[in-house]
């Protein structure tokens, strides 16, 4: 908890917020909405429509080496498992034309959303509290937050691989 007597000083509004979004993102909790027409195509996309299925929520951007170079696991594995999982692509720091040029060239296909810095409802690296990249989240069919892993994906693929033998 923050002392709220340091709500004058302009650096705590932003603690505040990192500290809320710790509290949303335990393990066992709902996952934060993301509802948005942040999209590829400008089309709403809301979490929800994916309960019922497992979701990995994958934060990610191409000046990402490591995020980059899993790509193709995602891929290989989602094709896998596309009855059982959806993949759910957050792109952070790249414009909409330079994502859409760049999955179109890989043949990337899942649903993707922007990361839109300054607004309280599209800024899903604060909603997610994501200090790292890549970072993972899996998300259970009641849409309820079950891992998360910053760095490399391995053991998300692993955790996410006895999950669907379920």
């Amino acid at each position: 908890k923050i002392d709220t007597n340091l709500d004058t000083i302009p650096f705590y509004k932003e603690v505040e917020k990192r500290v809320k979004a710790i509290n949303k993102v335990k393990l066992g909790n709902l996952a934060p909405e993301i509802v948005t027409t942040s999209t590829l195509d400008n089309k709403k996309f809301d979490l929800k429509s994916y309960r019922g299925k497992y979701v990995l929520i994958d934060f990610w951007g191409i000046w990402c080496g490591p995020c980059v170079a899993e790509m193709p696991h995602v891929k290989s594995f989602l094709e896998k498992h596309k009855d059982k999982m959806e993949v759910l692509g957050v792109n952070s720091g790249d414009s909409r034309e330079s994502v859409i040029a760049f999955l179109k060239k890989k043949g990337y296909h899942w649903q993707q959303v922007l990361n839109v810095k300054g607004t309280n409802d599209d800024n899903f690296v604060l909603k997610f509290n994501v200090s790292g990249f890549p970072t993972k989240f899996i998300i259970d069919p009641n849409g309820k937050i079950i891992k998360k892993y910053t760095g490399k994906g391995e053991d998300a693929f692993a955790y996410l691989e006895e999950l669907m033998k379920e």
